[in-house]
C-alpha cells in the first residue's frame, strides 16, 4: 500500500505542476480556444468568461489535489477508517462537483467540449460519494466495535 500511496502522491505533484503551467498559459490558451465557434457568449464576454472560469476551475483543482494529498498522508500513517477521512472525502466530492458545475456552465455558454469535462467530473463526484459512504459506514462500525470492547 505504501508504494501505491507514494505513486499517487507523485501523480498529485505532477498534476499540480501541470495545473500551474496551464494557469500561467491561461490567456494564450483562451486566445487559441476562442478561435473556434462559440455557443452563447461571443467576443470579449466569451474570452473573459473562459479565462475567469478557467482560473476558478484551476483553484478547484488545486484545492482537490490538496485534499487528496492530506487524505493520503493520513492513510500513509495507518489512519484509514477515521472521521477525518470521511470529511476529506466529502470535501473532495464537493470540489469535484463544483468543478463539474463550472465545466457545465462553460460547456453551455462558451465551449461545447467542456460538457464532456463536466460529465466526467460529475461522474467522478458520484464515485467519490460512494467511496465516502463506504468509509462512513466503516467508521460507524469501527466506533461500535471500539465501544463494545
Amino acid at each position: 500500500m505504501k508504494n501505491n500511496i507514494r505513486i499517487t502522491k507523485a501523480a498529485i505533484w505532477v498534476l499540480a505542476a501541470v495545473c500551474g503551467v496551464l494557469c500561467l498559459l491561461g490567456p494564450k490558451l483562451v486566445n487559441y480556444v476562442v478561435q473556434r465557434p462559440g455557443i452563447v457568449f461571443q467576443g470579449a464576454l466569451r474570452w473573459w468568461t473562459i479565462l475567469l472560469a478557467g482560473y476558478a476551475l484551476a483553484l478547484a483543482a488545486f484545492l482537490c489535489l490538496h485534499s487528496l494529498y492530506v487524505l493520503l498522508n493520513r492513510l500513509e500513517r495507518g489512519k484509514v477508517f477515521v472521521r477525518e477521512n470521511v470529511r476529506s472525502l466529502r470535501t473532495v466530492e464537493k470540489e469535484i462537483a463544483l468543478a463539474g458545475a463550472g465545466s457545465l456552465f462553460l460547456g453551455i455558454t462558451c465551449l461545447l467540449l467542456m460538457l464532456a469535462v463536466a460529465a466526467v467530473a460529475l461522474f467522478a463526484a458520484l464515485v467519490v460519494r460512494v467511496v465516502r459512504s463506504a468509509f462512513e459506514e466503516a467508521v460507524r462500525m469501527q466506533d461500535e466495535l471500539d465501544y463494545t470492547v
